[in-house]
């Protein structure tokens, strides 16, 4: 369990030699009888590790395969990236983290997070909620660390105090950018994390890093690459993780024939279920969490702006809980934007059953649910089975339901769609590239009758659609 943890001490100076400021040498000092209590110790954590496993900041075979490579900025071509390994130990969990980098900077009178640094975060999978067990740990290249706790309410974090160990070693030169990197070790008991079985426990991971390339003491600059589509605040975005028989942790990542890890960066959410994603024309893919944000990404996506393309799914059996009025669709993901359409859910009869359009606010921090545009569907249940479409045409978006033109960002065929105006999209250009894919805002749903058409195909899907 957390506990809190102080240290005090208490000091008393008593001044009389002849001669001092303010007293008078004829003045003889006055006696007290006060005596100083101990002080209190500092609480140390220092646990027999039995596992073969030293926190020093030295791999250990037992670690097995990493279960997450980030690379900086998300960019698989990098060549600086950090590998995290997790072991499941008997009484708690082992993470290392492998930096490769050449700059590593730290200079002491800076915020830990303004040197080179990891940022890990650690929680049960038996809740998708920030709670006292989700563990923050930041731990910098000179082994300078923080721990944070999560608060349920906010959905973030506290300073506080948890058991537990860290260690760091650089691998070169420290504060030059000829060195190799750096890595990082950590242990945390089950305890601290809720884990009462461990044999039979899942945990979700996240980390960020911090790159920092001077040594000035007055610099607050810092290129922090975080998970890609992963929210501190959000576990189930998070890498599930499981014990292999070893101890060794293994990544569960969702990833069919068609939804899965895109471009080396763009992850899948774990709660989609991709195991009948097989390729066939009966595959299947399933929300099986309703978590607040869920994204899932379509392999075959454009990865060039002069291609057209179309999109299309079956959605169906919308469920959720109902306070938090889930919604789920389709996606066009672009660096700066994403726009969905959406069905709202779960079924209800009047104007709470609606399809709309929403998109990512001016920052791209989050979703722009108050200016989402949409329109009434009273008497239509598209949360039992909706389709849904996107065609892209350089600078120009149209969205179809059930095979109807229902928004477009296109002014001369906005008078065709079922909402008459045209789409005022933020941030997006004919020479953006597009990712399709599926974005669920607390909601469960099925998916079928998926695929993607380019160039001529995708032309003569939407000429066919507006015929």
């Amino acid at each position: 369990m957390k506990k809190g943890y102080f240290a005090a001490a208490v000091f008393l100076m008593l001044t009389t030699a002849p001669g001092f400021a303010g007293c008078s040498n004829s003045v003889d000092p006055p006696e007290y009888s006060y005596t100083n209590s101990e002080p209190i110790a500092a609480e140390r954590y220092a646990p027999e590790l039995a596992e073969g496993i030293a926190i020093d900041g030295e791999k250990e075979a037992a670690y097995g395969n990493p279960v997450h490579r980030l690379y900086h900025n998300n960019d698989p071509q990098q060549e600086r990236y950090l590998d995290s390994y997790l072991y499941y130990g008997a009484q708690g969990l082992y993470c290392f983290v492998e930096v490769t980098d050449n700059c590593v900077y730290f200079e002491e009178s800076r915020a830990l997070y303004y040197n080179s640094s990891v940022e890990l975060f650690f929680q049960s999978a038996e809740t998708l909620s920030i709670s006292k067990t989700t563990c923050q740990y930041r731990i910098s290249c000179m082994g300078t660390f923080s721990k944070l706790s999560g608060v349920k309410s906010i959905g973030g974090y506290y300073s506080g105090y948890f058991d537990g160990l860290c260690a760091a070693k650089v691998n070169g030169m420290l504060n030059t950018n000829t060195c190799e990197g750096f890595d990082i070790e950590c242990f945390i008991p089950w305890y601290e994390l809720g884990v009462e079985t461990p044999a039979e426990a899942e945990i979700l991971f996240n980390i960020a890093y911090n790159r920092v390339t001077n040594a000035d003491s007055g610099n607050r600059t810092r290129r922090r690459t975080a998970l890609s589509n992963a929210f501190q605040g959000t576990p189930g975005t998070w890498v599930r993780t499981e014990r292999a028989e070893s101890g060794s942790a293994v990544g569960l990542e969702s990833d069919g024939a068609f939804f899965g890890l895109l471009d080396g960066t763009y992850r899948t959410n774990w709660v989609f279920d991709t195991s009948q994603d097989n390729g066939t024309a009966s595959a299947k893919t399933v929300i099986t969490k309703a978590i607040s944000h869920a994204t899932a990404f379509a392999k075959d996506s454009p990865l060039s702006e002069s291609q057209t393309a179309y999109f299309e799914l079956t959605m169906k059996n919308i469920g959720g809980p109902v306070s938090s009025l889930p919604k789920a669709g389709l996606m066009a993901y672009f660096a700066s934007n994403r726009v969905t359409l959406y069905t709202k859910g779960p079924g209800t009869e009047g104007a709470d059953v609606r399809c709309g359009i929403v998109q990512r606010d001016d920052s791209n921090g989050s979703w722009n649910w108050d200016d989402a545009v949409y329109t009434d569907t009273a008497g239509e249940n598209y949360t039992q089975e909706i389709k849904l479409a996107v065609y892209r045409n350089g600078k120009n978006l149209y969205f179809f339901v059930d095979d109807a033109l229902y928004y477009t960002t296109d002014a001369e065929r906005a008078a065709q769609a079922v909402y008459n105006e045209p789409l005022v999209i933020h941030d997006f250009t004919e020479y953006d590239t597009c990712y399709f894919g599926i974005y669920s805002a607390s909601a469960t749903a099925e998916f079928e009758n998926y695929f993607i058409l380019k160039d001529d195909a995708a032309d003569a899907k939407f000429a066919q659609l507006l015929a």
